[in-house]
């Protein structure tokens, strides 16, 4: 009885581990490779949840791997660097900003099979959330 709770003891555990860190060792983290490429540039419209919006400019580069590069210039402060990446469709991108606020954007989307649009939803550090919408013009 002793020994069948230990072999099963760690069949859970070594479940566990695999259902947390995943199988594999794809060079991007295990997830899919980008199925579009997203370079380029970007005019976005955000959604503030509280009412507020407006609009912004990306350059974004991306390597072949799904590593984002870039810039997000807001209608409101001067440009700040993006990154992120992209796996499959699914499009995440960090901005830090230091004027008006100091804190880190991320924002996350689904993009187009064109790889033209992308829609998604963005939370910051200080607590604001909202919905955001991007197009190659």
């Amino acid at each position: 009885m002793r020994k069948t709770r230990a072999v099963s003891l760690w069949a859970f555990l070594a479940g566990a581990v695999l259902a947390v860190y995943g199988c594999g060792g794809g060079g991007n983290g295990g997830g899919e490779p980008p199925a579009v490429d997203v370079s380029g540039i970007w005019s976005v419209d955000w959604f503030e949840d509280g009412g507020m919006s407006g609009t912004a400019t990306a350059d974004l580069a991306m390597d072949p791997d799904g590593t984002i590069t870039g810039t997000y210039d807001p209608d409101y402060g001067g440009p700040v660097v993006a990154t992120g990446s992209l796996y499959g469709y699914d499009l995440t991108l960090t901005v830090v900003e230091t004027s008006p606020l100091d804190r880190t954007i991320t924002l996350l989307a689904t993009v187009n099979a064109a790889g033209t649009s992308a829609t998604g939803t963005w939370s910051d550090t200080v607590g604001n959330t909202g919905t955001w919408d991007a197009a190659k013009p």
